[in-house]
């Protein structure tokens, strides 16, 4: 395990400081009179500032109104909202105003006068401020009996956990090449820079997740991938074989202090977590060793709301508490009820001194003097609250892969094995981890025979029904996905293509056996497109004999070799115990698809939609007559789609042979270079194309559905009108015999 030796400790920053009082601010919500949530905070943080300082980083939550929701639903209603929040920011002078992609947050700078200008427009459900964060720094590694828990088979194999940190340097010797994937969100403000390699507020894929420049400071997060999965040479972190998710969250201070971090961008990490990257990998954690501030729970954080999300998915946030010593509370985010809040403690089992340490804490780590890689490909020594986090992150990662269970389950095992350590002077006792102990108990916990399941979601644990996914939706069980071509299940584990007319498809499932004794059987796929009630609508696509060793995971593909006419579908997998002799009773579905589903765990189905990429491939050129100012309209008219459908159904995209021109009356669509990318929802978009000194020229349009994850719509076909707008632009549609007309039906 980790060397321990004592090193210097960085002293807290506090960079936000919020007046107690706001007497001064009298601004209400115009319509209702009361205070907009979170605005007493805000209108603070400019009493504590003055009124002639630069200006406040803030964040909305728009409220899209009822009429909007039932006319375009929810997620479209939400984008409207964000548009018109982006407008009204855009009037009142506010500057760095950047939506937070698929949420219905916006981020901007405003000062004083206008946020007063914008606060009374009525259409935000919260406020708060962007507060910023540090890194946890200040902690030694006592024995908390890891290296038994690895010995037991609790090493984190298959699983995940994301640092959200300074960076990570992922050819490190240290990490093993197991940083599978990299992030960055970073933003660029009236006070900070970004810190992402391409110096833009996002950027994914290698090579994004690049240190922060500071040297001595951006070691952090590399120092904390170490402690959650590093392995060399006799030193190993608490989940060896785990693999590593590295998001770089910091900008670069234009003080010259060291990096810091908005929340906002933790946010943006989050949703990406929530949203992208837990259909691609089995996350078990994530790790955020950063904060800022002392209070008690905050359960209005700006983060809470994905924190409690990622929590019901199966994902668990562990955060540190921070190192101001304070006995009356702990750093923000830490303080999010859903979160895992860890402290430190010596090798003594004392409170380390930096420790804060308050009733909202869960969980004390060691965090004193720990060895662990840092930049360079070097070693270094850190202690704080930052690294006791990691060793919480790294232990839930090894139970995962040992034993799925909900998060829940995993902090409760921590908590009740745990030895109980205080601070002099408290009547506080909070339990230093035991990872042995928790192992054992959570071993004990694992029924004796075979298991075997087919997850309804990733928090289903085999109990039906399972209390983790009670309330939700089971029709896009993670363990049924397609791939286009042969032998890419076991390459690419629950990532989901739709599959494609014309062709064979290949079906994967996953089977979790969740129990000791292994388990032989029957899986069999089936495809169902109408009454899906009645087993007999299911055919059967194929089926495979299979064996499932004990707690482990086992994937099977099975050929679809001839597809149904595009449109929407169920797929149903379903698993049956016996030898191969027996062929396996008849598909019963008791009580329907959903409760049969919900109650029975060999049982799991996700919505699909066959599409027909080549479809409209021939013919899909729409020429263009140049006008005498070298612009032509491109009408776009999305019909037949159903208003209620809370699930994104993608983009359509225009490629044209120009650029396109920045008119202020163009509607909802965003615009880069030489192609439109408008989202697929009803309604009537105007496309400007300027060809200069061109007499004509050619638009290929093409659809980007959402084709992984993001659910499935509630209506697979919607179409497409495009023709050319050849008089002023109006928001009437006048078209004649000699505009060309291209129809699309657009199946998902």
């Amino acid at each position: 395990m980790f060397l321990r030796k004592y090193i210097h400790r960085l002293s807290k920053v506090f960079l936000i400081s919020l007046a107690s009082s706001c007497a001064s601010y009298g601004v209400t919500y115009a319509a209702s009179g009361q205070a907009i949530p979170g605005y007493s905070g805000v209108a603070a943080a400019f009493v504590g500032r003055g009124k002639t300082a630069g200006p406040l980083r803030i964040v909305v939550t728009v409220q899209p109104s009822s009429q909007d929701i039932t006319q375009l639903g929810v997620d479209n209603a939400k984008r409207e909202a964000v548009t018109a929040a982006v407008a009204a920011a855009t009037s009142v002078g506010a500057t760095a105003i950047s939506p937070i992609a698929d949420t219905e947050y916006v981020v901007m700078e405003v000062t004083q006068d206008q946020f007063d200008a914008l606060i009374t427009s009525n259409s935000f459900r919260s406020v708060s401020v962007d507060e910023i964060l540090e890194a946890n720094l200040a902690s030694a590694l006592p024995p908390i009996r890891a290296p038994e828990m690895n010995a037991k088979g609790a090493n984190g194999a298959g699983r995940s956990v994301v640092v959200l940190d300074t960076g990570v340097q992922v050819n490190h010797p240290f990490l093993g090449g197991r940083v599978i994937s990299e992030a960055c969100f970073s933003s660029t403000t009236s006070e900070a820079t970004s810190a992402c390699p391409n110096n833009t507020p996002t950027q994914l894929g290698a090579g994004s997740a690049a240190p922060c420049a500071n040297v001595q400071f951006c070691n952090h997060g590399t120092h904390v991938a170490g402690i959650i999965a590093g392995t060399r040479m006799g030193l190993t972190g608490v989940a060896p074989l785990a693999n590593l998710v590295a998001i770089q969250v910091f900008s670069n201070w234009n003080d010259g202090g060291q990096p810091r971090s908005y929340t906002s961008d933790l946010l943006r990490a989050l949703v990406y977590v929530r949203d992208v990257l837990r259909n691609q990998s089995q996350i078990a954690a994530i790790n955020i060793s950063i904060g800022a501030g002392i209070q008690g729970p905050c359960p209005n954080n700006l983060l809470a709301p994905t924190i409690s999300q990622l929590r019901s998915l199966g994902v668990a946030t562990v955060i540190a508490a921070g190192n101001e010593a304070s006995n009356s509370g702990i750093n923000a985010p830490g303080c999010v009820p859903q979160a895992i809040t860890v402290g430190a403690t010596n090798d003594d089992l004392s409170i380390a001194g930096f420790s804060n340490f308050a009733d909202t804490i869960d969980v004390m780590g060691p965090g004193s003097n720990i060895l662990s890689s840092g930049l360079n490909s070097g070693y270094v020594q850190m202690s704080g609250t930052s690294m006791a986090t990691p060793v919480v992150a790294g232990a839930i990662a090894a139970f995962s892969s040992y034993y799925t269970t909900d998060v829940d389950r995993y902090e409760s095992l921590l908590e009740s094995t745990g030895t109980n350590v205080g601070r002099v002077g408290s009547a506080i006792q909070k339990p230093r981890i035991n990872l042995l102990g928790a192992l054992d108990a959570l071993d004990a916990s694992v029924p004796s025979d075979a298991m075997p399941i087919i997850k309804d979601a990733y928090a289903d644990s085999g109990r039906e029904p399972d209390p983790a996914v009670v309330g939700q939706a089971v029709s896009a069980s993670p363990h049924i996905w397609i791939r286009s071509k042969i032998n890419e299940c076991g390459a690419f584990p629950r990532d989901h293509q739709n599959p494609e007319f014309g062709q064979p498809n290949y079906g994967c499932v996953q089977i979790d056996n969740v129990g000791k004794a292994g388990s032989q059987g029957t899986l069999e796929l089936y495809f169902g497109g109408a009454n899906l009630n009645n087993s007999a609508s299911f055919q059967k696509i194929g089926s495979v004999f299979m064996t499932v060793p004990g707690r482990t995971s086992t994937i099977r593909e099975i050929v679809w070799p001839t597809l149904p006419t595009p449109g929407h579908y169920c797929l149903l997998a379903r698993f049956v115990p016996g030898d191969s002799t027996t062929p396996p009773p008849p598909l019963a579905l008791p009580g329907g698809l959903d409760a049969a589903v919900r109650n029975f765990n060999k049982l799991a189905w996700r919505n699909i939609n066959i599409v027909d990429l080549n479809k409209n491939n021939a013919g899909s050129a729409v020429q263009y007559v140049t006008e005498s100012d070298g612009t032509v309209y491109m009408v776009v008219r999305i019909s037949d789609l159903d208003p209620t459908d809370p699930n994104t159904l993608g983009y359509m995209g225009i490629a044209t042979g120009g650029a396109i021109g920045n008119d202020p009356t163009q509607r909802y669509y965003q615009v880069d270079g030489g192609w439109a990318r408008i989202p697929l929802k009803a309604g009537t978009y105007y496309i400007p194309i300027k060809y200069p000194g061109a007499e004509a020229a050619t638009a290929f349009v093409y659809f980007e559905p959402m084709n992984k994850g993001g659910g499935s719509p509630a209506k697979d076909q919607m179409r497409v009108v495009i023709t050319t707008k050849k008089d002023a632009l109006s928001d009437k549609i006048q078209p004649t015999t000699e505009e060309p007309t291209v129809e699309y039906v657009l199946q998902r």
